[in-house]
């Protein structure tokens, strides 16, 4: 029997995960950490600056397009590597992010607060199966970046990092207003 997400994940995020993916998604998941989904979206900008992002070209099995440009990618930048294993976390991850509303080690009501930040033309792109293939879809499934304008006029970038966004004053306090406005609903 498949562990399920709440026992191999230790974070407040978990029971959304198992509510939402059930069983474990991919062997061994664990939640992305900001540092991996900066180095995917680095190899996808990798893929998009060949010319290759969306490509028919990468759907095609027999010639193994996508993991020559991953092993090129890798060979050039050994402090950011992606593994080929991580290739189905980002395909599970951009299908929660996107089609659930959920991200990975945050409750449900932070993922609701964040997922509000998203343009509807990030939301609505189509994922890719959860398949381990570098294809046409997953080659455009980036991870959201986030930022925040300061009080100074200047800007605030967290990159990846929605763990920390959702930590910052100005989006706690949305977060509070949410929460506020959630339970004040008459069921």
């Amino acid at each position: 029997m498949k562990k399920k997400i709440s026992q191999i994940t230790n974070n407040k995020g978990a029971e959304l995960l198992a509510a939402l993916g059930g069983d474990e998604p991919v062997k061994g998941y664990a939640p992305s950490t900001p540092e991996q989904r900066a180095n995917w979206n680095k190899l996808l900008r990798f893929v998009y600056e060949r010319g290759l992002s969306g490509s028919k070209d990468l759907d095609k099995k027999d010639q193994s397009l996508g993991y020559k440009i991953l092993e090129e990618y890798n060979k050039l930048n050994p402090k950011n590597q992606v593994p080929k294993e991580f290739i189905q976390i980002a395909q599970y991850e951009n299908d929660l992010i996107r089609r659930k509303g959920a991200f990975p080690k945050l409750g449900e009501d932070e993922s609701a607060t964040i997922y509000e930040f998203m343009p509807p033309m990030y939301k609505s792109k189509e994922v890719s199966p959860v398949d381990g293939w570098l294809g046409s879809r997953t080659s455009q499934l980036a991870y959201p970046i986030f930022s925040q304008s300061d009080n100074m006029g200047g800007k605030v970038d967290y990159g990846t990092d929605y763990e920390s966004f959702i930590k910052t004053p100005r989006i706690s306090e949305i977060l509070t207003k949410y929460r506020t406005a959630k339970s004040n609903k008459i069921p």
